[in-house]
C-alpha cells in the first residue's frame, strides 16, 4: 500500500485532533474563567505542533510528486518504482519499457546505459532445456523504430558482463541491477523533498505564530 495512504491517514487524525483540542479549551473556557486571551493564545501555541507536522507532511507528498514530475521517475511515495533512461526508456524493476509506446521490451536483470539512444541489457530463460542461458541485448531506438541487438550469451551473466566491459572499455562499476539504477538515479528526491517540506513548515508555523498569538497581543497592548 502507497505510504501516500498512511500520510493523510496522519493528517486526518491531526485536524481531527486539533477540533477536538479546540472544543475541549472552549468548553474550559466556560467553566473555569481565566485573563482574556489565555485560552485562546493556549490553544494557537497547543495547536502549532500539529501544524507544523501537518504542513510538513502534505508538503513532502507535494514536493515528492512535483519532483518525480520534473525528474520523469516514480514519486518515493509509491508502491511501484521508474526512470527515465536513455532518452527513450522506462526502467522498471527488472523491465525495460519503450517510453514512446509504454511496450515492455525485456524482462532484465542488468544493465549499461550506452549513450542517449541504446541500453544494453542482460536477459536470462530459466527453462532446463536452454540451460539458464542468460542473453546480453542491445536496444536502440532511431527513426522513430526500436532496435534489438543479440550482442552475446553465456551461462554466466558476471561473465558475460565482463567480456563486455573489457570489449568496449567500459566501467564495471557502471553496469548496474535495474534496482541498483534506480536507486542511483532517485536516491537524492527524499532529502531534497524532506528539506524543502521542513522549510515549508517552518514558515507555515511562523506565519502562523505571527498573525495569531503576536498581532493579537500587539493589539490587546495599543
Amino acid at each position: 500500500m502507497p505510504a501516500t495512504f498512511f500520510v493523510f491517514l496522519i493528517l486526518q487524525i491531526l485536524v481531527v485532533a486539533t477540533v477536538l483540542l479546540a472544543i475541549i479549551l472552549f468548553i474550559i473556557s466556560l467553566i473555569w474563567k481565566r485573563p482574556k486571551g489565555t485560552y485562546r493564545r493556549l490553544g494557537c501555541m497547543l495547536s502549532l505542533p500539529s501544524l507544523a507536522l501537518g504542513v510538513f507532511l502534505f508538503s513532502l507528498v507535494i514536493y515528492d510528486a512535483l519532483v518525480a514530475g520534473l525528474t520523469k521517475t516514480s514519486p518515493n511515495f509509491s508502491d511501484w518504482e521508474q526512470a527515465g533512461i536513455a532518452k527513450h526508456y522506462i526502467l522498471r524493476p527488472g523491465e525495460l519499457f519503450n517510453r514512446h509506446s509504454e511496450k515492455q521490451l525485456a524482462r532484465i536483470n542488468s544493465l549499461y546505459v550506452d549513450g542517449d539512444e541504446s541500453v544494453v541489457v542482460s536477459s536470462q530463460n530459466y527453462y532446463p532445456e536452454k540451460d539458464s542461458v542468460v542473453y546480453l541485448y542491445r536496444f536502440e531506438y532511431k527513426n522513430n523504430q526500436s532496435n534489438r541487438e543479440l550482442l552475446d550469451s553465456d551461462t554466466d551473466e558476471n561473465r558475460l558482463w565482463d567480456r563486455y566491459a573489457a570489449a568496449h572499455s567500459v566501467n564495471r562499476d557502471d553496469i548496474m541491477t535495474t534496482y541498483e539504477k534506480l536507486m542511483d538515479l532517485i536516491w537524492w528526491h527524499l532529502p531534497l523533498n524532506a528539506f524543502l517540506a521542513l522549510l515549508t513548515a517552518i514558515l507555515a508555523v511562523y506565519g502562523a505564530w505571527r498573525m495569531g498569538i503576536k498581532k493579537r497581543e500587539k493589539d490587546e497592548n495599543s
